[in-house]
């Protein structure tokens, strides 16, 4: 977040509030990657519209939500594609669009949360490891 902030705020406003430590949230290495994608998806909306972000982290219920606040943005139009994508393919994450803001949501508690189809295929898939060479080739 400090990265991602320090590089973003020369070319946006970027205001960020953080609330969480109200709560202990563990991130898993999947969390990091959408946390990442999604302010690196939404500051490049903000430099494009020649606007400001804002962000707030809270947690609630061993759940991040970060919530990207865009002005002068069609954020369905930047950002819907991406948040189903990131939604569908990422174990433990939701990516909502509303009319001014994405809220990414990192789910914590891993055990009541079922994954998209697509995303345990893809679980399923990292799990089982690298596929034999040789048999692809024949």
């Amino acid at each position: 977040m400090q990265d991602w902030w320090r590089d973003q705020a020369p070319a946006t406003g970027v205001t960020v509030r953080d609330d969480m430590r109200q709560e202990v949230f563990r991130p898993l290495p999947i969390h990091l990657g959408a946390l990442d994608e999604t302010l690196k998806w939404g500051g490049e909306a903000a430099e494009a519209a020649d606007t400001r972000i804002d962000v707030e982290l809270t947690v609630q219920d061993g759940t991040l939500h970060v919530w990207l606040g865009l002005d002068r943005v069609d954020v369905r139009a930047a950002c819907d594609d991406f948040a189903r994508l990131l939604s569908h393919t990422l174990p433990y994450t939701d990516c909502l669009v509303g009319d001014d803001h994405v809220l990414l949501r990192l789910h914590g508690d891993l055990e009541t949360d079922p994954l998209h189809p697509l995303a345990a295929a893809g679980m399923d898939a990292y799990a089982s490891g690298p596929k034999d060479r040789r048999r692809l080739i024949e």
